[in-house]
């Protein structure tokens, strides 16, 4: 979400601009979906990048997810929460405030591995 953020999108814009569900952008970030052909072609330039960032963004995170998960000794199944939590309006705050600090963090990562962009 944070080539979002940086873009100026929240997820429900994301997700217009894209034509897609909410819902959708979400399971993206949870690493439960992969964006289709149509969607990875679009994004590049709904969120004002290359599709070689938005992969290794997704390949930085997803390897984030992973060892947070293996230094709680638990595996990445392990971490899946119910629906009911997913739903929960807490638990959104929450996920959208780590999901903006992360997505800072990378930025800077990415600035620091794109400097020309």
């Amino acid at each position: 979400m944070f080539l979002a953020d940086r873009a100026g999108l929240s997820q429900k814009q994301l997700a217009k601009a894209l034509k897609l569900h909410p819902g959708t952008i979400s399971a993206w970030q949870r690493g439960k979906r992969l964006p289709n052909r149509r969607a990875m072609q679009a994004l590049p330039g709904t969120l004002r990048c290359t599709e070689a960032e938005i992969e290794t963004v997704a390949a930085v995170f997803g390897e984030w997810r992973r060892k947070m998960a293996s230094k709680q000794g638990r595996t990445a199944e392990d971490l899946q929460e119910t629906r009911a939590e997913y739903q929960a309006p807490q638990y959104h705050a929450k996920a959208e405030a780590r999901h903006l600090e992360l997505g800072r963090a990378l930025d800077k990562l990415a600035k620091l591995l794109f400097p020309d962009r």
